[in-house]
């Protein structure tokens, strides 16, 4: 039987085992024990199983006229969305007298069952990824407690620092004081405890080129999070504007 082969790694899974070249193998390795040939090998790295929108599926899902099934290590990797697996499978394998096999599991979408079983697959493919985003965000919330780097843009005032050994690898990922936006925040504190409110404060940064983060114009609720940062800062988004 003619296979084509579909591969999909995100960063998170590559690092613990699920790389494409492990992939690759046991795709392959399942082909020469059962007597099929792969005909084409599709893969998405780096990209979420939570989408369809990925080209390596989607190419793939274009070209089944060309293979009389598909073969993927596992059905997480097709998909860690229920509804987006049976779609694949009940609305567009089956319809189209398409098989599904997988490398590390006995599946038949050909029966009733059989695309019941995928279903449950799926189901408990999407609770794994809900709980690896939980674990995701509760890892980076307590990182920040602890005083490191969680990920995601600085806040104004920070910037990243990636400490490296002597081979050049990453050892250690931490958040420093950015200078020039350190002089910024001061600047914006010291026109606060003088009286100013966030929108005369922003209107001077702006007349005198300071930008944000990203190099855009500041806005009076980008300055009242500033100095809400600040210990015992109040929200100063409201009051009576003073000349600067």
């Amino acid at each position: 039987m003619k296979l084509a082969g579909y591969v999909r790694v995100s960063t998170d899974e590559q690092s613990k085992g699920y790389g494409p070249q492990m992939q690759l193998e046991a795709i392959k390795d399942f082909c020469k024990v059962n007597g099929h040939e792969l005909v084409a090998v599709h893969e998405d790295l780096g990209l979420s199983g939570a989408t369809m929108d990925r080209p390596g599926l989607q190419a793939m899902l274009s070209q089944l006229d060309q293979a009389e099934g598909i073969i993927v290590y596992s059905v997480c990797r097709l998909s860690r969305d229920r509804i987006d697996t049976q779609i694949i499978t009940d609305r567009t394998l089956w319809p189209a007298g398409k098989l599904l096999f997988a490398a590390t599991q006995q599946v038949d979408i050909r029966t009733e069952e059989g695309r019941l079983m995928v279903a449950l697959m799926a189901g408990l493919n999407q609770l794994e990824r809900v709980k690896i985003i939980k674990r995701t965000h509760d890892g980076r919330q307590a990182k920040a407690r602890a005083g490191g780097y969680a990920g995601g843009r600085p806040s104004f005032g920070k910037r990243k620092l990636w400490v490296l050994d002597d081979q050049g690898n990453v050892t250690e990922k931490k958040l420093i004081d950015d200078p020039t936006e350190a002089a910024v925040m001061d600047l914006i504190r010291r026109h606060h405890r003088s009286g100013k409110t966030a929108y005369a404060i922003a209107k001077y940064l702006n007349a005198n080129g300071y930008t944000t983060k990203t190099g855009k114009a500041w806005t009076h609720v980008q300055v009242a999070r500033i100095v809400a940062r600040t210990k015992g800062g109040a929200d100063v988004s409201k009051g009576t504007a003073r000349g600067l």
